[in-house]
C-alpha cells in the first residue's frame, strides 16, 4: 500500500499563480502583489510566498525585481 504524501503549500500556491497566469487571470507585464499581500491571500506566511515565488522564478515564470514586487 503506498502512503499519500501531501503536497507543500509554497508548491500548491507556485502551482495555483502559474495556472492563474496559464488561463489569463494574470497576462504578461502584470505585477504580483507583494509577499504580505499574497500572505494574505492565500493565508499563509510571507516566508511561504517567498518559496513559491522562487519556484516560479527558477522556472522563469515570473521575474522578482528586488523593491518594485514580482
Amino acid at each position: 500500500m503506498s502512503e499519500k504524501v501531501a503536497t507543500p503549500v509554497y508548491l500548491r500556491i507556485a502551482l495555483d499563480i502559474a495556472n492563474r497566469i496559464y488561463n489569463d487571470e494574470l497576462k504578461v507585464g502584470d505585477k504580483i502583489f507583494g509577499r504580505s499581500t499574497l500572505a494574505s491571500e492565500y493565508h499563509v506566511s510571507p516566508e511561504t510566498i517567498r518559496k513559491a515565488i522562487k519556484i516560479l522564478e527558477d522556472v522563469e515564470i515570473v521575474k522578482s525585481t528586488k523593491g518594485s514586487g514580482v
